[in-house]
């Protein structure tokens, strides 16, 4: 049994540790670099939302779950807001309305009684949101049109990977268990160790983001061999934990090649 209830004290410390955000709820102006960070972290909201379903359907931490689920959808949507507001061409006004349009729908599913007969239906959804949601980043990478944007882009998307996984894992717990959902874990897996390379061998990178970076290598290694180890309630623990690290660490970085913009590095 995925988690079994002894370890549930474990879990307590864990969340209590890793609950909150990157995030502010606070409205801001944006800037077109502060938007793609924003519109990467929608990406991560949508694996993060159906994680916090997981949790509560597998019984685990169920309040903590909960708590997670309330505030990503309502950081989802003050970003949303944010980012209608700020768009700054006709097409990224659409593509915004687009994810608007999908969120109405995700949202409801997301909010209503948990239930495994659901996750059928919630998981493709969260599929559609974030490719919307990436179109969005893409659309305004492009309108940045220098280095760091792209930079800010596949940074801010490590946290959306971070949470993909440990999101598609919980699916395997709670009876999703096919070979698509092992298939797109493999495939996410590829995806970050790709761009973490990618991140690393950066030459604009500063001796901070070099040290932040490394840092996210050794905790990747310890999350990969935890995913090969599917099964333990152990290694569960461990997922979870580490995914909070990865997602906590990739948005300082995020942040960071987002500041070098403004210092005009």
């Amino acid at each position: 049994m995925f988690l079994i209830r002894c370890k549930l004290s474990v879990m307590a410390v864990i969340f209590a540790i890793t609950l909150a955000l990157p995030v502010s709820l606070q409205a801001e102006e944006l800037t077109i670099y502060s938007a793609i960070n924003k519109a990467g972290l929608q990406r991560m909201l949508s694996q993060r939302i159906v994680k916090s379903y997981s949790l509560m359907g597998l019984d685990v931490m169920f309040d903590v779950g909960k708590l997670q689920m309330i505030e990503a959808i309502d950081t989802f949507e003050t970003h949303l807001t944010e980012l209608k507001k700020f768009a700054p061409t006709e097409k990224i006004f659409l593509e915004i309305s687009r994810v608007e349009d999908i969120w109405v729908d995700f949202k409801r599913l997301a909010m209503g009684k948990v239930q495994r007969s659901k996750l059928d239906k919630l998981f493709p959804i969260s599929e559609e949101l974030l490719q919307r949601s990436h179109d969005v980043v893409v659309l305004l990478e492009k309108q940045s049109g220098i280095i760091q944007g792209k930079l800010v882009n596949i940074s801010g998307r490590q946290r959306m990977l971070s949470q993909r996984l440990a999101n598609l894992y919980l699916m395997i717990a709670w009876g999703m268990d096919n070979s698509d959902i092992r298939s797109k874990m493999l495939i996410t897996m590829e995806e970050f160790s790709t761009a973490n390379d990618i991140l690393r061998a950066t030459p604009e990178n500063t001796p901070e983001i070099n040290t932040e970076l490394d840092s996210v290598q050794l905790q990747w290694d310890w999350f990969k061999s935890a995913l090969d180890l599917q099964g333990s309630s152990v290694f569960g623990l461990i997922i979870v934990d580490s995914s909070e690290t990865i997602l906590h660490s990739m948005d300082k970085i995020t942040k960071l090649y987002e500041g070098m913009t403004k210092s005009g590095g």
